[in-house]
């Protein structure tokens, strides 16, 4: 009896904990440090396009081009990185993606101009196609100099999906994915084409220099379209303009793609832009670069509140997405939902917490009559018994 005291008792302080985390750290410390502040974006023209040429982004494959890849992306907002995936490896992931498209269980993230559209999340270890290309995008020369040198050894990955765009999908609007507020942390990502890709097949379509802008107009026409081959990646800055285009063609269009922050150990009190869909599945989240690199992440690394070398984890997105009061598919509650459940927990605690005294008195009341029954016992072993026939033992 005094074990089930002792479990219900600590049970009743974990719940304790729970409710005082929800209402005394997440809603009074995370979600206000997470809420957004957006500032007013610059005013632009065309004279700000600062390219309407594909040639001047790109950027070999070789670390040695790591200056020049820098110097593009500050002034362009964007840089086309050559053969991030072999030939071989981006038909297998393009193979891998397609067939996955046809999975009914598979979940799908929002994306615009969704008709003929696909956008599903992926793990890092959900398939070794996934793994293999993962690890040879991250570890190529200049992405990871630049991946380093711009946001950190610790970058946090805060997106890994695909986007599949088949014949008949429709011409997006120009958009930026991450909001201009002046405590955002940067956010920057990268859309790898896994075939050689046309314009008529609704090649990505960007305003070069525009990630200092507010709008962009088609009239300007300087726009580029990523008209690469499979496997060079564009590393954008979120806050470029850009679309989809229309695949009018009768090919399938296949890109995946993966967004990183900066590290967080350097913005305490910076947040995560909005404006950004943030398509990882949950599990994925808390993984920085350098775990990536090293394959140090473990299944704990979502909630992981203790490593220094974290990445945003599912507490502080769930924050973010409270404060920005958008709707991140993985975390559904508003604040009033999760005060209710803090208020259940504190009375689920009393509960329990009765529970133990009722265990108590039970507990007490047994004590008291094995007590009793051990002294009655004890009384009538010490009552004298009588001798045979009346006579007493003489010696």
């Amino acid at each position: 009896m005094s074990c089930v005291r002792v479990i219900v008792l600590f049970v009743s302080l974990l719940v304790l904990a729970g409710s005082l985390i929800l209402t005394e750290y997440f809603l009074k410390v995370l979600v206000p440090q997470f809420t957004l502040n957006e500032v007013e974006n610059k005013k632009c023209s065309s004279g700000k396009v600062t390219t309407d040429r594909i040639d001047p982004l790109l950027v070999p494959r070789r670390e040695s081009e790591l200056a020049n890849a820098l110097r593009i992306i500050h002034k362009h907002g964007v840089a086309f990185l050559e053969d991030l995936l072999t030939v071989e490896q981006a038909k297998a992931l393009r193979e891998y993606i397609l067939l996955e498209n046809l999975n009914p269980k598979r979940e799908r993230a929002y994306v615009s101009a969704g008709e003929n559209r696909e956008h599903l999340t992926f793990g890092l270890d959900e398939n070794p196609i996934i793994t293999d290309a993962v690890q040879s995008i991250v570890t190529s020369q200049p992405l990871r100099g630049v991946l380093e040198k711009m946001l950190g050894l610790d970058a946090a990955m805060v997106e890994l999906a695909s986007i599949t765009a088949y014949p008949g999908a429709k011409e997006q609007d120009w958009h930026e994915d991450a909001s201009q507020g002046d405590r955002d942390v940067a956010l920057f990502s990268l859309f790898i084409p896994l075939q050689e890709t046309r314009k008529d097949m609704g090649a990505t379509a960007m305003g070069a220099g525009t990630h200092i802008c507010e709008d962009y107009m088609d009239d300007w026409n300087k726009t580029i379209h990523a008209t690469t081959k499979a496997g060079t990646g564009s590393f954008m800055n979120c806050r470029l303009y850009h679309r989809g285009g229309a695949n009018t063609s009768p090919d399938i269009r296949v890109m995946m793609y993966l967004s990183f922050t900066e590290e967080r150990n350097k913005q305490k009190y910076r947040v995560l832009p909005g404006g950004a869909t943030y398509a990882i599945r949950p599990d994925q989240l808390g993984r920085s670069l350098s775990q990536i690199i090293n394959h140090s992440y473990t299944f704990c690394s979502a909630i992981d509140f203790w490593s220094k070398d974290r990445g945003w984890n599912y507490f502080e997105m769930a924050a973010r997405n409270i404060g920005d009061e958008s709707e991140i598919p993985y975390f559904h509650w508003d604040q009033d939902e999760i005060e209710r459940k803090a208020t259940i927990l504190q009375y689920i605690v009393i509960g329990l917490l009765v529970l133990y005294a009722v265990i108590a008195e039970i507990n007490f009341f047994m004590i008291r009559w094995r007590n009793a029954r051990k002294q009655q016992n004890m009384t009538v072993e010490d009552t004298p018994k009588p001798m045979r026939n009346g006579k007493k033992k003489t010696m």
